[in-house]
């Protein structure tokens, strides 16, 4: 598995705590998700990806990056290799038409599955797979899924595909497996960000507003992790498929996925 962590907000901020310097800081959980590093962030409207196959608590790389950063959007991810060797190919998070994804969880049985999976890309999209991991597989499923959806607001479409790729790959599971597959994704085009909690723990954490963060709920920053990374916010889990998307209106949007 890996671990996730993402920041909406309404202005350029740091966010060297929550990547290095919290209790539990991204590169302090990367302790245990060793197999490499990906920081992506908005600057001068447009996303920026860097990535490196080098744990994140040993790379003096992600610590500059992340001691550097300024920026309303954030997005990064330490990888715990399940599919996949440890090469740059398969490290998120994985970028393509504007479009930038992470993913914490597995495809169960893969090597069997792959095929089928691959055939349920887009041949236009299929084209541009460049590595090993069910990962970046579920991510051109999504933005195949995301292209076929013009009904609504583009937040609105980008959490239906999101859903719609976690309960394809949940329904696929071949009937003997011992656990069912894990496909927590965060996604973001630079403006709307979106997570999808669907296996694996996913907590939230708003600043400017009080109480609960129902749908609808406006708010200064949004941040999304694993795990929280400190004991000063007041971090609240998603419910298994429970989704959310945010952009520059700053206004909460949640979703649900059956």
């Amino acid at each position: 598995m890996c671990r996730l962590f993402a920041l909406r907000s309404d202005s350029p901020r740091p966010a060297f705590g929550p990547l290095w310097s919290e209790p539990n800081a991204l590169a302090r959980q990367s302790c245990a998700h060793a197999d490499g590093w990906g920081l992506a962030h908005l600057s001068r409207g447009r996303v920026r990806v860097v990535r490196d196959v080098a744990p994140a608590h040993q790379s003096r790389d992600f610590r500059a990056h992340a001691e550097a950063l300024r920026s309303e959007l954030v997005l990064a991810h330490v990888r715990k290799a399940s599919v996949g060797p440890n090469e740059l190919s398969n490290t998120h998070p994985f970028e393509h038409e504007g479009w930038v994804f992470a993913h914490n969880g597995t495809l169960r049985a893969f090597a069997s599955r792959r095929g089928e999976i691959e055939r349920r890309i887009d041949p236009a999209l299929r084209r541009h797979l460049s590595g090993e991991t069910d990962s970046e597989r579920c991510f051109f499923l999504f933005l195949g899924e995301l292209a076929k959806d013009t009904r609504g607001e583009l937040i609105d479409r980008a959490g239906r595909a999101l859903g719609r790729v976690a309960r394809y790959i949940r329904a696929t599971d071949p009937p003997d497996v011992p656990r069912p597959s894990v496909a927590n994704f965060v996604a973001t085009n630079g403006d709307a960000l979106l997570a999808l909690r669907f296996g694996k723990m996913l907590h939230l954490a708003a600043e400017g507003c009080d109480g609960p963060v129902r749908d609808g709920t406006p708010v200064r920053a949004l941040l999304v992790s694993s795990e929280p990374t400190d004991s000063r916010r007041h971090w609240r889990a998603l419910a298994h498929g429970q989704g959310l998307g945010i952009d520059a209106r700053m206004v909460v949007r949640r979703f649900q996925v059956p």
